[in-house]
């Protein structure tokens, strides 16, 4: 499976090992560039630096082509952007981190999967 993480804080650090230990093809997508060099030094991943709401950076990412993009930013708005920005480039699944359960409803009405952190 092909799998984009936005998103490097400890979840989507986490969960990028996981799926790359369990054989997936997994990218990920930080603006932190030590972040980036951390995981990269330490996992199979491919790792971009960058700002995942640009639809520049989700191209690069290949997103037309994931299975799934995972948006686990600390920043609800960016992480529904990203989303939003993901489905509509042809991302098969979506799934995000509501960081304040007072905006699940509009993850909900934008038809991105979430789980309230």
């Amino acid at each position: 499976m092909y799998v984009v993480i936005a998103g490097l804080s400890g979840i989507g650090r986490n969960l990028a090992e996981l799926l790359s230990k369990e054989g997936n093809e997994v990218v990920v997508v930080d603006l932190d560039a030590a972040r980036c060099a951390e995981i990269a030094a330490c996992s199979d991943v491919m790792v971009i630096i960058g700002n995942a709401t640009q639809k520049s950076t989700l191209e690069e990412a290949n997103v037309r082509n994931a299975n799934a993009l995972v948006a686990v930013t600390g920043d609800d708005s960016d992480n529904l952007m990203i989303c939003m920005i993901a489905k509509e480039m042809g991302t098969k699944k979506v799934i995000s981190l509501v960081n304040d359960a007072v905006h699940a409803e509009t993850f909900k009405q934008a038809g991105v999967s979430f789980h309230c952190g």
